[in-house]
């Protein structure tokens, strides 16, 4: 019979086992950390908003400048649809409107500025 079957391992095939093991689990924990990047979630448009307004009057013309149409519902209206690069507060200083475009004065004699869209 043979006994070498049934004998325990030698100590050094218990070590060449451990660190095989050990060298095999390193080298997953190395593999999985290789890992590419998740990209970027794509940006979600912005959601589509509505505007109600009440005035007074019935809006007949866009053109709140001219005797036809100058009324409180068509100035109403031409305020909020209109974007301008500025506007007059109460004291007649400008307010810029930096959302839309910029103003910049090049010189003063005679007055020159340039636009900015």
């Amino acid at each position: 019979m043979h006994l070498e079957q049934y004998q325990q391992p030698s100590m050094t095939s218990r070590r060449r086992l451990t660190r095989l093991v050990v060298l095999t689990v390193a080298a997953g924990l190395a593999l999985a950390g290789c890992a590419a990047p998740q990209p970027a979630p794509a940006e979600q448009p912005p959601a589509r908003t509505t505007l109600t307004v009440g005035v007074v009057g019935t809006p007949t013309s866009f053109n709140a400048g001219t005797a036809h149409g100058d009324t409180d519902a068509n100035r109403a209206l031409n305020a909020l649809m209109n974007e301008n690069l500025g506007s007059l507060d109460g004291n007649l200083q400008v307010v810029p409107n930096d959302g839309l475009g910029r103003i910049t004065r090049v010189e003063g004699n005679p007055l020159k500025v340039t636009y900015e869209l």
